[in-house]
């Protein structure tokens, strides 16, 4: 969570928690915000179109809400004893695991690349509009991966 190198594991810990309450609290306000529309029925307009929009900001606070409550716990966790801290610090800037992060990484985009394109493809033959998106979609993310390597071959 934290690339500040120079600060201690316990500063970084500590950052971690009010990430991880951040966004917990972000979570919290996103669903209570949506029950509240619901509840003043102001999903009732375009039914179809909000019951999937409704569904997924739910869906999207929801996760906010179960990830942030999972980074702050770990790092409340670690916060209580030196020892944790000590040894996190170490599997986090351990060489195999940072291979394994970016092997995995680079792997999870190939695969997101490949579900695209087979989408695209399905989607050609389904609706067009839709093949136009994902095509615009591909694009973004070969421009994105561009991107990356210029900016990481100027870093190293």
């Amino acid at each position: 969570m934290c690339a500040n190198k120079k600060a201690s594991p316990e500063e970084r810990a500590k950052n971690t928690f009010a990430v991880g309450v951040g966004m917990l609290l972000l979570g919290v306000a996103g669903l209570a915000a949506l029950t509240l529309l619901h509840v003043l029925g102001a999903y009732t307009v375009w039914e179809e179109i909000n019951a999937y929009a409704s569904g997924l900001l739910f869906g999207m606070s929801g996760g906010i809400m179960g990830a942030g409550f999972s980074t702050a716990f770990s790092a409340r966790e670690r916060l209580r004893d030196p020892e944790k801290i000590r040894r996190f610090e170490i599997k986090a800037h351990d060489e195999r695991n940072i291979a394994i992060q970016s092997a995995a990484a680079k792997m999870t985009i190939v695969s997101a690349a490949g579900m695209l394109y087979l989408m695209l493809f399905v989607s050609a033959f389904l609706r067009p509009e839709l093949s136009m998106l994902l095509s615009l979609m591909a694009v973004g993310l070969f421009v994105i991966y561009f991107v990356w390597i210029f900016w990481y071959s100027q870093k190293m």
